[in-house]
């Protein structure tokens, strides 16, 4: 037997909004980040040297936004919290 789903009757808060914004930037970036530390071992022959330097570039940039990212949404949550609990 399936387990009915419980549907949600009220909007979600704009904490739950912005936690889920933290999720998906992780989310997005992490997988651009591991598909470049982890090049296929097919297409990894075929990459000169300065071609991987160059990804390994792209893969600092793309830590880089998402770290600055991810901050900016931690303090849109942080400022939320505090204004949930001074309520």
């Amino acid at each position: 037997m399936e387990k009915k789903r419980k549907v949600r009757t009220s909007p979600p808060s704009e904490l739950e909004v912005e936690n889920r914004k933290i999720g998906r930037i992780l989310y997005f970036f992490g997988s651009f980040s591991s598909r470049l530390r982890h090049i296929d071992y097919d297409i990894s022959p075929l990459l000169t040297e300065e071609e991987k330097q160059y990804l390994a570039a792209a893969r600092g940039i793309i830590n880089d936004v998402k770290s600055t990212a991810l901050a900016r949404q931690q303090q849109v949550v942080a400022k939320l919290k505090e204004e949930r609990n001074a309520s």
